[in-house]
């Protein structure tokens, strides 16, 4: 049933994520592909294991995402490892 609510509130919200997705000029998660106005810092050698690369490459991804990434991984992410902040762009 949770999946069932979660898929009639994705389609509710599609219009605005069209609409945000053509104006939006900032970040936007290579996975999902949502745009997301939280900038947040996780610690490079999670970043690097999570991502698969060991320049500080590897893309852009929501916490969501990435999050979700690592668990497929068997990485635990802890509170302590990420730091979080609203990202305000410039007009």
């Amino acid at each position: 049933m949770y999946q069932i609510k979660r898929i009639i509130r994705y389609i509710k919200h599609f219009p605005s994520f069209i609409k945000e997705a053509v104006s939006w000029e900032c970040e936007s998660c290579q996975e999902c592909g949502k745009c997301f106005r939280i900038m947040w810092h996780v610690k490079d050698e999670i970043w690097n294991k999570v991502t698969n690369t060991y320049d500080g490459g590897g893309g852009s991804y929501c916490v969501d995402c990435f999050i979700k990434k690592a668990e497929k991984q068997g990485i635990h992410i802890r509170k302590e490892d990420i730091s979080l902040e609203p990202f305000y762009p410039e007009k």
